[in-house]
């Protein structure tokens, strides 16, 4: 028998046998991740698992008089010792600024430190916050600590210092400073739901067509996918080639998973960013959904993946008043400013413009740097600070300074492809970093809905000079061009544009260093290239001006801007297909809704 405890029994006598471990600590991270376990290996008894566990919990609570100390709510020895540090750097400075400064650089070392020592000292509050049950290392803080720097209305930091915690209670001018914070969080919660709500409405409408349509995994297209590196995030994915002894379309579920970890190898998966069907999706690309499987065909896996996000935010923003206008709501400002592709994007890191390297760096007389690239001067805010050095090789789209780059911008001198797997990361990472748990996978979805169109040079087919058309029904109709080349991947070189899409790369990918290393380790057999660039330009679309940009005049009709569209689409001789991977048609037919052909 195990040595363990009395907790860890209770816990595992209510799941199921595969999925008993006496030496799990059920902190936050483990605890979503067997509650995800459960769902996929167990989703028919998911339900009667987690109530049962839910029962042993409210058991514990009321009738062991589980309660908190308190003992619990006392100051820690270790902030007074922080306070002293603090105050050493404080009477160094002589600025506001410079205050301001000193202030937020100590705001994270104290939550760090209170937590951690919360811990060892078993108290009952961390211990919430470990298991994921109440709270963060930040609202702990808040309590034990203290907030340490406040911000006015206008979200402009407060020189004064903010040095006791709610549970020795506030002096008058810090109950002050703290209120500003308190006003702006309870106005937030009233526009709250509001703009989550819209938010919401927003992402499903670009990611509706986003159905499946082929149920079969195919192994023609061996050399299209994600190329990923064996760990837990890749659950669910559908091998795109073979790996060892398991061949393609093998779904990736923890035994397999166990066996790719011990070849070592990058692994290349179907994935909807770079998806090759027609029309919509295929069950492959989707991988496994939140019921423990493969989707059907017909299953409208765009809108529930816009739903889940849209839930998650809402449910954040109602929690802004308890967290004094801090990581909620800015989570959402910053989740919305990735979808509606701003002009100018705030805080953003400075981006390459060319390939090179870099050969000067210098301070700009106005504040901030300048950074050379191959004599190309680029400039970085002074709240940034810059990540290379001279003689750093680096590549148009890469990043110069710190922060995160408008995903427009990545996807201008990335690519389609690049661009897609970029913002996906980037919007997934942001919900985490709000606290708000959603399936990697589904970011995906949004990021193949929202990083899809392109501005034509030429004409193609009925499309114009300057048109905006989706990339997406470009790949569909997209021939190879006089003059395009095949050659075996493990030749390819640095110079030309991707000719057909290779791993995550899209058509007309510029075939940098980067790419090509890429390329040669993947595996992959054939690649097209030419040494022309594509006939059009990357342009990423607003996340509200997305769904007016399809060609399917009546598929516009559940968007926004509806004059503009319908006169758009009057113009220029647009049809629509009732049929379609939209519901929009069908429903406004009425008598041909559900009656749709086989995809």
């Amino acid at each position: 028998m195990p040595r363990t405890t009395v907790g860890s029994v209770l816990v595992n006598s209510a799941l199921p046998p595969d999925l008993r471990d006496y030496h799990r600590i059920l902190d936050k991270g483990n605890t979503r991740e067997l509650a995800r376990q459960l769902a996929e290996l167990h989703p028919r008894t998911y339900a009667d698992v987690m109530r049962r566990l839910h029962e042993l919990g409210w058991y514990m609570a009321y009738r062991q008089n589980a309660t908190l100390r308190l003992s619990d709510l006392k100051t820690p020895v270790i902030k007074r010792k922080l306070m002293s540090k603090l105050d050493e750097e404080l009477r160094a400075v002589r600025t506001d600024a410079e205050r301001v400064a000193v202030l937020e650089k100590f705001v994270p070392i104290l939550q760090d430190t209170i937590y951690e020592d919360a811990l060892k000292r078993d108290n009952s509050l961390a211990h919430q916050v470990k298991a994921g049950s109440r709270g963060n290392p930040a609202q702990l803080s808040t309590l034990l600590g203290s907030d340490l720097i406040s911000y006015d209305h206008k979200m402009r930091p407060i020189p004064l210092p903010i040095r006791n915690s709610y549970a020795e209670g506030l002096t008058p001018q810090e109950y002050w400073a703290g209120s500003y914070d308190t006003r702006r969080g309870e106005i937030a919660t009233k526009f709250a739901t509001p703009k989550a709500g819209f938010f919401g409405k927003q992402l499903a409408m670009a990611a509706h067509r986003l159905v499946v349509t082929s149920d079969k995994i195919s192994t023609k297209d061996s050399d299209v996918g994600l190329l990923l590196e064996p760990t837990e995030d890749m659950l669910g994915y559908v091998l795109a080639r073979h790996a060892g002894n398991m061949p393609a379309g093998t779904v990736v579920t923890p035994d397999v998973l166990a066996r790719l970890r011990k070849r070592g190898k990058k692994v290349l998966v179907h994935s909807v960013i770079c998806d090759r069907q027609p029309r919509g999706i295929s069950a492959a690309a989707a991988g496994v959904r939140e019921r423990g499987r493969l989707p059907s065909v017909g299953e409208n896996i765009g809108v529930t993946a816009a739903q889940a996000y849209a839930e998650r935010l809402s449910q954040s923003q109602l929690n802004v008043k308890n967290q004094g206008g801090d990581a909620a709501y800015t989570g959402f400002d910053f989740i919305n400013r990735l979808a509606q592709v701003p002009k100018v994007f705030p805080g953003a890191a400075s981006v390459a413009e060319s390939d090179g390297s870099v050969t000067r760096i210098e301070p700009a007389k106005q504040g901030g740097t300048y950074v050379y690239i191959n004599g190309d001067q680029h400039y970085v805010p002074a709240e940034r600070e810059v990540t290379v050095k001279v003689g750093s090789k680096v590549e148009a789209g890469d990043v110069l300074s710190d922060g995160i780059p408008s995903p427009a911008v990545v996807a201008k001198y990335k690519g389609v492809g690049a661009g897609r797997l970029n913002f996906a990361r980037r919007f997934h990472e942001a919900f985490q970093r709000a606290g708000m748990h959603v399936h990697p996978r589904n970011s995906e979805l949004v990021a193949r809905a929202l990083v899809n169109h392109v501005r034509m040079r030429e004409p193609i087919g009925n499309w114009l000079p300057d048109d905006i058309v989706e990339y997406d029904a470009l790949a569909a109709a997209w021939k190879p061009r006089d003059g395009a080349e095949t050659v075996q991947a493990s030749r390819v070189r640095p110079g030309g544009y991707l000719e057909m899409p290779v791993l995550h790369y899209s058509i007309g990918t510029r075939i940098t260093p980067t790419v090509a290393k890429e390329i040669r380790e993947s595996g992959v057999d054939l690649v097209h290239k030419h040494t022309e660039p594509p006939p059009f330009d990357v342009e990423m679309v607003r996340l509200m001006d997305n769904p007016a940009k399809t060609d399917d005049w009546m598929a516009r009709m559940g968007a926004f801007n509806l004059r503009r569209s319908t006169t758009e689409a009057v113009q220029r001789g647009r049809t629509a297909d009732i049929h379609g991977t939209s519901f929009v048609p069908g429903l406004a037919i009425g008598t041909e809704f559900g009656k749709g052909r086989p995809y």
